[in-house]
């Protein structure tokens, strides 16, 4: 079967990515399932991307984010070829096991690749979404997640999973959070709106993170610093949490961040936001005692 690499003079790989749970066309098993365990690969066998071509299954709507690559160097081939081409012996084949095993995540090897994304990420131009209010006002950025609808587009990609976004879970008064928390800087922002370099950028400046159960909270992993992250679950989904794992609860605090759930009545259920505004709060001020207290050392260790 040929395959048109567009470069003769690289060894062509067919490569075969095993996530673990969940369909590669939603985002959590495509990031974890699929792009970090790829990158791992890459840092270590070709970190300059000039070795080989590498053939890889399509990941419906999430193939957008292989861009992040140099042109040429990911080739996506339809499930059929691609299973076709990985037997055929044709081509060197390997294959990759994912990282998404919320019950034993490998922590290091998710550090270790996710440091390859930052690196790629910072070559891709950025979504200018937060202007210049954040870093001048010195305010932390509460960042609140809403689930929109998948466009009719990305519904035609989705071949193994047909539920997504809003149609999946929502938080309808959403919006009147964000109407109660604008004097601390809250945005709403739409993930599927937006590339992973404007991603990563839009969490390197948030402090506080408010999301529904769900993919959206996978970016934690892009973050540098400490997030204070409230995850607002229904609760159908705790039994399946126990079961299978605290997908984001775990993630959070093998990273370092400080993790909260609030639970929500079903999918579709209004929230308590009084409730959510005073668990930011408290996190507001224990962000801010933190900055006053390293501005003090600071000054003391000058001398001022």
């Amino acid at each position: 079967m040929a395959i048109d690499t567009h470069s003769t003079n690289r060894e062509v790989i067919i490569v075969q990515t095993q996530n673990q749970y969940g369909s590669r066309e939603h985002y959590y098993h495509f990031l974890f399932g699929c792009l970090l365990p790829l990158l791992e690969w890459v840092q270590n066998n070709d970190a300059f991307m000039k070795k080989y071509n590498l053939i890889i299954q399509s990941c419906g709507p999430m193939d957008i984010h292989l861009k992040i690559f140099p042109e040429n160097y990911i080739t996506i081939l339809k499930k059929d070829k691609h299973a076709k081409a990985f037997s055929s012996k044709a081509y060197r084949s390997i294959a990759l096991e994912g990282f998404d095993t919320p019950k034993e995540y490998p922590i290091e090897r998710i550090k270790y690749s996710t440091g390859a994304l930052k690196k790629l990420l910072k070559t891709h131009c950025t979504y200018d979404f937060l202007n210049n209010s954040l870093e001048s006002s010195g305010i932390p950025l509460v960042l609140l997640v809403e689930r929109l609808p998948p466009p009719d587009q990305e519904k035609a990609l989705r071949t193994e999973a047909l539920r997504s976004g809003a149609q999946r879970r929502s938080i309808p008064n959403i919006r009147e959070l964000d109407k109660l928390l604008k004097k601390y800087n809250s945005k709403i922002v739409h993930f599927e709106l937006i590339d992973l370099a404007s991603q990563k950028k839009i969490i390197e400046q948030t402090s506080i993170l408010v999301a529904q159960h769900g993919a959206a909270l996978a970016n934690i992993i892009l973050s540098n610093k400490k997030l204070y992250i409230i995850e607002i679950t229904p609760k159908n989904k705790l039994a399946e949490i126990q079961e299978t794992g605290d997908y984001f609860g775990s993630l959070s605090k093998l990273l370092g961040h400080n993790f909260q759930r609030i639970s929500q009545d079903n999918d579709h259920a209004k929230v308590d936001i009084e409730l959510i505004k005073r668990k930011i709060l408290e996190k507001l001020r224990i962000i801010n005692l933190k900055n006053q207290s390293q501005q003090k050392s600071r000054s003391l260790g000058t001398g001022c």
